[in-house]
């Protein structure tokens, strides 16, 4: 007896520590938001969440059956664009959702695998805003060298979107292909088991093989940006 009873205890102490530290994680939300202006009462968060104030002080107090996993989840969703949800629930992950106006931007030097690296909420690399009237993109690197004139100039902002299926790149068009050695901007000639076929717009240059086993990641150009300097 106790035994159960120490043991009760324990689990007691545990969930009051969860819960202290899920409450206290709600509360540098509303003041993250805040200083988006998009919070400036109690009574903001009752209109946004469709709640009365009541409930909403209650919540924001810890209280019992009304600060509960479903009410983190209805916040969540309702400032989905400032607060990421698995965050609020677990404390996993970045408070903050990135700014759908940003893309990263990579130079033309960009590290290996930086491709795979593009939907990670915690990239803290180069930022540049969205390009709009573009085909939808995840990021953007800057092109270098003259291998792809005349449809890509050295210095043109290249706006591309990651494939999943990085072994099945699509067949004769333009792509980033990131490998082991970096990055490079080609046209896919063709695929085999075990090799990938790259060509150059530009005839000076010779098409060449590289081994799929070196591919970190496969992008393709969907458009493109161009300095009128």
């Amino acid at each position: 007896m106790q035994v159960f009873i120490e043991l009760s205890f324990y689990i007691l102490q545990i969930l009051t520590l969860y819960v202290m530290e899920a409450l206290n994680r709600l509360h540098r939300a509303i003041d993250y938001i805040k200083t988006k202006g998009q919070i400036h009462k109690q009574q903001d968060i009752a209109e946004r969440l469709g709640m009365g104030k009541s409930r909403i002080s209650e919540a924001l107090k810890g209280k019992e059956g009304k600060f509960t996993e479903g009410f983190l989840r209805s916040f969540a969703a309702a400032y989905s664009d400032y607060i990421n949800e698995q965050w609020l629930l677990t404390g996993e992950g970045a408070m903050q959702v990135p700014d759908r106006s940003l893309k990263p931007h990579f130079s033309a030097k960009a590290a290996a695998g930086f491709i795979n690296g593009v939907s990670d909420a915690e990239y803290s690399g180069d930022f540049h805003p969205y390009v709009s009237g573009m085909p939808d993109y995840d990021f953007s690197i800057e092109a270098d060298g003259d291998s792809m004139v005349p449809r890509i100039e050295s210095g043109d902002t290249l706006l591309c979107r990651r494939l999943i299926d990085r072994m099945n790149p699509p067949i004769g068009d333009i792509c980033v292909i990131d490998t082991k050695e970096g990055a490079v901007v080609k046209q896919i000639r063709s695929v085999s088991d075990e090799t990938l076929t790259l060509h150059s717009l530009n005839p000076r240059y010779r098409d060449y093989d590289i081994d799929l086993s070196s591919i970190l990641g496969v992008a393709e150009v969907v458009g493109l940006t161009r300095s009128l300097e």
